[in-house]
């Protein structure tokens, strides 16, 4: 498993929206990871206020939500869920479209931060806070009996790993979910306007993934 820092600027100095994403209310900024899989990778960092939403963004949000998300949005039992849900798939509807070239997509979301990817590959990426929970010994015992984590940060990246690692072996529906072998690569987008970090997946199902070139 790889470490990957990625460029992020800090939160303030974040580009404007492009194009697609204006009216939302949303920063949105690119990042390459150092390993790719074949036929490269698209992924965005997407961040928003859960404090200074407006009704405009909200409905434009809303807007690009398909009918089942929409459903989905309406159970959600929570206004900071809601915003949460509604920022990332609107997010990614809007960057990515119906572009048929773009054969396997990869949506997580946290709190105020959420990322995509886009690949040519079955792909999978994870987000979680950086921000130690006190049951993650036992969830950690649970799932790695024979080789627990040593601490917080070890066992906060083997986590969001596996959970990329699962997405790209297609998830529970997949029969090959546990034995398929997949790369990955983890990393830590810092400085944000919050006061902790968080912590990042990517994870595809290939035995020889591409370097990324330095431009």
């Amino acid at each position: 498993m790889d470490r990957w820092t990625p460029s992020a600027r800090p939160w303030p100095t974040w580009p404007l929206a492009p194009p697609e994403l204006r009216g939302l209310g949303l920063r949105c900024q690119a990042v390459r990871p150092p390993l790719l899989p074949p036929g490269g990778i698209q992924a965005w960092l997407i961040g928003w206020d859960d404090q200074q939403e407006t009704s405009s963004a909200a409905k434009s949000r809303w807007l690009l939500l398909s009918q089942q998300e929409q459903q989905r949005w309406q159970q959600i039992g929570t206004q900071r869920g809601r915003i949460r849900f509604a920022a990332s798939h609107a997010a990614r509807n809007a960057l990515l479209g119906s572009d048929p070239r773009r054969q396997y997509v990869s949506l997580s979301h946290t709190d105020g931060l959420a990322v995509v990817v886009a690949a040519h590959v079955p792909i999978g990426v994870d987000v979680e806070s950086d921000r130690p929970r006190h049951r993650w010994p036992t969830i950690d015992r649970f799932r790695w009996p024979e080789d627990p984590a040593r601490s917080w940060t070890e066992f906060i990246q083997r986590w969001v790993a596996w959970e990329a690692g699962y997405k790209a072996r297609g998830g529970a529906s997949a029969a090959s979910a546990e034995t398929t072998a997949v790369d990955a690569v983890v990393g830590l987008v810092s400085d944000r306007k919050v006061s902790h970090d968080h912590v990042i997946a990517l994870a595809w199902a290939s035995a020889q993934p591409a370097l990324a070139s330095s431009t």
